[in-house]
């Protein structure tokens, strides 16, 4: 059993939902072979997520952590590539926090980059006829906090941890494809982890 820990964002600024745990609360209920499934909410936070993911991480102990957020301005999947030590947004998060060119880690690497098998991924999605494709940016707001933080955290503490984050587009892609597309993700991860 591969046990994965699968997150979602809430939702923020005027919106009442967010696609991400929408996501999450629809592939809570389904039965995965082979994997434990584990989930958790995140916050949108920048000084929360900070503290929260390594929490996580050792509650949980995953082997894969997965984490999802909402893109408004992006019309595929989008899996990322790159987390980068950097927070700066012009929208305050839930906390009413908004940073300005701050670094996530004070002493931390500039960046790192995901070990998800992403061009393999992205093509098993594409297949399913659900749009797809690798992204460089995962933007400067709290969902690259999030990415840079796991990732951080794994690398300090040398865990045996894959760490991906996944951006859903907030409109135009039926929630039942966006579903199906990280199921297929978390399988595509699976069968890389046990062919290793």
């Amino acid at each position: 059993m591969v046990r994965i820990l699968l997150t979602g964002f809430e939702p923020f600024g005027k919106s009442v939902t967010n696609v991400s745990w929408e996501v999450v609360a629809d592939l809570r209920q389904q039965q995965l072979p082979k994997i434990e499934l584990r989930t958790a909410l995140l916050p949108v936070s920048f000084n929360q997520v900070r503290t929260l993911l390594p929490a996580l991480i050792e509650e949980h102990r995953p082997d894969v952590l997965l984490m999802l957020g909402q893109a408004s301005k992006r019309e595929e999947i989008t899996i990322e590539r790159i987390a980068v030590n950097m927070m700066d947004a012009s929208q305050s998060d839930n906390d009413g926090y908004i940073p300005r060119e701050e670094r996530i880690i004070e002493d931390g690497e500039n960046a790192y980059f995901t070990d998800i098998p992403l061009s393999t991924v992205c093509e098993e999605v594409s297949r399913m006829g659900i749009p797809c494709k690798i992204s460089n940016t995962a933007g400067l707001y709290v969902c690259n906090t999030a990415f840079y933080t796991a990732l951080h955290y794994t690398h300090e503490q040398e865990r045996e941890l894959k760490v991906g984050f996944v951006h859903l587009p907030s409109k135009g892609l039926e929630l039942e494809l966006m579903v199906k597309g990280v199921k297929k993700i978390i399988q595509t991860i699976v069968i890389d982890e046990e062919n290793r």
